[in-house]
């Protein structure tokens, strides 16, 4: 569940924001190309995709926030 909405408010921010889509598509041809996927070892590479993951989760905190338990005996 957790995923797909990381996913959804993913595409939303790419579709409202397309500068970002187009650096992340130009990081990725300049470092994959375009004959493969990328792998987990590929992940140091791409700085820019690392950052917008980052930000993406940052920017839309999926899990409810709430107080600590605290035992006060």
């Amino acid at each position: 569940m957790q995923t797909a909405a990381i996913l959804r408010k993913l595409f939303l921010a790419l579709a409202l924001n397309p500068s970002v889509q187009c650096s992340a598509q130009a990081e990725l041809d300049r470092i994959i190309g375009r004959d493969r996927l990328p792998t987990f070892e590929d992940r140091s590479s791409l700085r820019y995709i690392k950052a917008v993951c980052y930000e993406l989760v940052r920017w839309n905190v999926t899990a409810p926030m709430c107080k600590p338990l605290i035992n006060e005996s």
